[in-house]
């Protein structure tokens, strides 16, 4: 794996743009102190998030991608390459996700989680979100096997080498989720 892709929104785009880089903001323990034991050789604080291709069928069939087009707004593509590939590791984001929780629990209690985010604490919730963490591998070790990868990379990114992608033939795809 030589790039992600990362979704952004118009202004933040122009802000990195303006900065001349894309700077880490993700937290991967961003719960809280407690979930860091769970994530083994933690080597930043702060992260890029992406994917590894711009609309994965994981993503798609674990319900995530409409969750990120709300959460990033889903204006601008980046194909972002990692330039720093012994820190950064990859996520199964299919054990939290909106189809795991229908699966198990035989409603979505994602969407009720993120409607009241103190819902988060109950212990079914919590034990999703451990499995989560707990599947953080390391990119140099990553086996091609998570059914929804989620890449998190500490570089620091300079726009010269991030490749805007073209979102004309994705908004079809995307329009459909709900």
């Amino acid at each position: 794996m030589n790039v992600i892709y990362h979704y952004t929104s118009q202004e933040k785009w122009k802000a990195i743009q303006d900065s001349g880089v894309l700077i880490p903001k993700s937290y991967p323990a961003a719960r809280g102190e407690m979930y860091k034991k769970y994530i083994n050789d933690l080597r930043s604080t702060a992260y890029t998030v992406g994917l590894s291709e711009p609309i994965p069928s994981g993503w798609m069939k674990y319900e995530l991608m409409s969750w990120l087009m709300v959460w990033t707004k889903g204006e601008v593509l980046l194909e972002v390459p990692i330039t720093d590939k012994d820190n950064t590791f990859i996520r199964e984001h299919a054990e939290f996700s909106p189809r795991t929780f229908k699966q198990r629990f035989g409603t979505n209690l994602w969407e009720e989680i993120r409607r009241n985010p103190a819902l988060f604490t109950h212990p079914r919730n919590q034990a999703l979100f451990i499995s989560y963490l707990k599947t953080s591998t390391p990119l140099n070790d990553y086996a091609g096997n998570f059914k929804a990868p989620e890449i998190w990379t500490p570089q620091e990114t300079p726009v010269e080498i991030i490749k805007v992608i073209d979102m004309t033939h994705t908004i079809d795809s995307l329009a459909n989720l709900s």
